[in-house]
């Protein structure tokens, strides 16, 4: 699982974009439900990065994830 506690969109954006997160956390103490709608849009509407940085730094987590 690779997780994002995700406060704002673009926040959003970059935990699906960048780190290729397939889970989704959200504070909800701190955010209301409209803001939590449209964070919800932002993250599955946006695809994951195929960008080689975005892509090595995924590999590395993925390579040390097997160390746990």
């Amino acid at each position: 699982f690779r997780t994002g506690l995700v406060w704002n969109t673009r926040e959003a954006l970059f935990s699906r974009n960048e780190d290729k997160a397939n889970v989704l956390c959200l504070p909800s103490d701190f955010i209301n439900l409209k803001q939590a709608t449209a964070i919800v849009k932002t993250w599955l509407d946006t695809p994951f990065s195929t960008d080689t940085r975005h892509m090595r730094r995924v590999q590395k987590i993925t390579r040390l994830e097997k160390f746990l």
